[in-house]
């Protein structure tokens, strides 16, 4: 890098911001390749840094507890996944109200682990709610993504409680959606 841009990163991106950037990438990537033991520290890093920096009721702590709840998710560790996404939504909430845009991820991650319980009506409820927070607006390419997913999660919710009658229109609503996107 040039010295000007590091002069600009230190000046417009503090050093935490990357590192905390940097660890929810390798979390991200960790988890991917099965190594959710290493992801989990690495979200951990990233969200002692959150911490310190910016305290416990703030947007990024809660995006931190977001990503630690889906790797806890993916270690099977559902109680304390649970915890982490039911914490980072009560911060969320607190900052962007109930259908805030940083919400639809919280309810989706409940609706997971609700799901992996077998306790379908809560996971219907949270993945319904996760559906609100797109609402009815014009949607980007990424909420139209989401949308999908939280389309084809409910269905496949339903489709467990044999109610494939409800569930097979909205595997065609995320599969429309996701044809359009490419």
């Amino acid at each position: 890098a040039s010295s000007a841009q590091a002069i600009c990163l230190k000046v417009v991106v503090p050093r935490d911001t990357l590192r905390v950037s940097t660890y929810c990438f390798l979390s991200t990537i960790a988890s991917a390749r099965g190594r959710t033991d290493e992801a989990a520290d690495f979200a951990r890093q990233a969200l002692a840094i959150d911490e310190l920096h910016y305290g416990r009721e703030s947007i990024q702590f809660a995006s931190a507890l977001h990503q630690l709840a889906m790797v806890e998710y993916s270690r099977g560790q559902l109680r304390k996944a649970e915890e982490l996404a039911r914490q980072s939504s009560a911060i969320f909430s607190r900052k962007e109200g109930l259908y805030g845009p940083s919400m639809g991820g919280n309810y989706y991650a409940l609706a997971l682990v609700q799901r992996e319980q077998g306790r379908y009506s809560e996971a219907e409820e949270s993945i319904r709610a996760a559906l609100t927070c797109i609402g009815n607006t014009q949607l980007s390419p990424d909420q139209n993504y989401d949308a999908s997913t939280y389309l084809s999660t409910l269905a496949s919710i339903l489709d467990e409680q044999n109610r494939s009658a409800e569930a097979i229109p909205l595997y065609r609503r995320a599969l429309d959606i996701c044809t359009r996107l490419g």
